[in-house]
């Protein structure tokens, strides 16, 4: 079977890697052309545009950074629903904005084209060679079962949330309760760095009674010994923050922690790192207060 997929990035190199050897011959597009590259050598072929991508497949994927770029690649003249046909299925791995995939799941619709948002959770790009994300799905249950095998190559687990949108919705509020929670976290090491108190004590009370695994896989490998390399960057986190606090204003629910949490990403941003781990937003409090929270 040729499956479509769109977006050769930190986590599109790895998806498609797995699903070449799950068996699937693969037709591929991004805009980086070493990205490409990579996928070709891995076995895959190339198209030259969204739209050929779709031409050549009855199923194409993307995984793309966010709302702009799904929204010019699938909508545009040469994007997917120019070239999809009626009984195309189209599955969008992307943390994209909820109200933007119900948008292009109606306009699918009226093409007879079938629309899955199946964004991936539990941890960062290094997980995905690993296939060991939850795949999120939203949509037709009977359009999941179809599909199962493709998303089942690139995840440990599939949850079906509901709805279109759904997945997408339960993504981004993952990562909104998430962030917040380590920006809090951040505040009270920074607190115990100042006071000099000894933070392999402090961080033991912290993950033995506060924390769970995503706090001991991830903050031991990056913010405590100081390196920076992005599991997921500050720049995707913001995105997510901020698309989560826009469904919030949508459905007027007060979020006044998360509102507090994304000046944090946008002050990181401005500071130059996005592009670093999101645990570097702790860097901006190392700075202002002279110290570090190293263990």
């Amino acid at each position: 079977m040729k499956v479509g997929f769109i977006g050769i990035g930190m986590m599109g190199k790895a998806m498609v890697t797995n699903l070449i050897k799950a068996g699937y011959e693969m037709v591929v597009y991004d805009v980086n052309r070493e990205a490409v590259d990579f996928a070709v050598e891995a076995g895959a072929e190339a198209a030259d545009s969204p739209k050929g991508v779709v031409e050549a497949c009855r199923i194409v994927c993307t995984s793309l950074p966010g709302p702009t770029e799904i929204e010019s690649v699938v909508l545009r003249d040469n994007g997917i629903l120019a070239g999809a046909k009626p009984g195309d299925i189209y599955i969008d791995f992307s943390t994209n904005s909820p109200s933007l995939i119900r948008r292009i799941a109606a306009l699918a619709k009226e093409k007879g084209v079938n629309v899955l948002d199946a964004p991936l959770a539990g941890g960062g790009a290094n997980v995905a060679w690993e296939k060991g994300h939850t795949a999120l799905v939203g949509g037709d249950k009977a359009i999941l079962d179809k599909v199962a095998g493709i998303i089942g190559a690139v995840s440990k687990n599939i949850s079906y949330c509901g709805p279109v949108g759904s997945g997408m919705l339960v993504k981004l509020i993952n990562n909104y309760a998430g962030f917040v929670c380590f920006d809090l976290f951040f505040e009270a090491m920074s607190l115990a760095a100042k006071e000099g108190l000894d933070l392999n004590v402090v961080w033991e009370r912290f993950a033995n009674n506060i924390l769970g695994p995503l706090f001991k896989k991830w903050l031991p490998t990056r913010l405590f010994v100081g390196n920076f390399e992005p599991l997921f960057t500050i720049d995707l986190m913001y995105k997510d923050v901020k698309l989560a606090l826009e469904e919030g204003k949508e459905l007027n629910v007060p979020m006044c922690h998360g509102a507090l949490s994304l000046e944090k990403l946008v002050q990181a941003r401005a500071r130059g790192i996005g592009q670093k781990d999101l645990t570097a937003v702790a860097l901006l409090s190392e700075e202002l207060l002279n110290i570090q929270i190293r263990l």
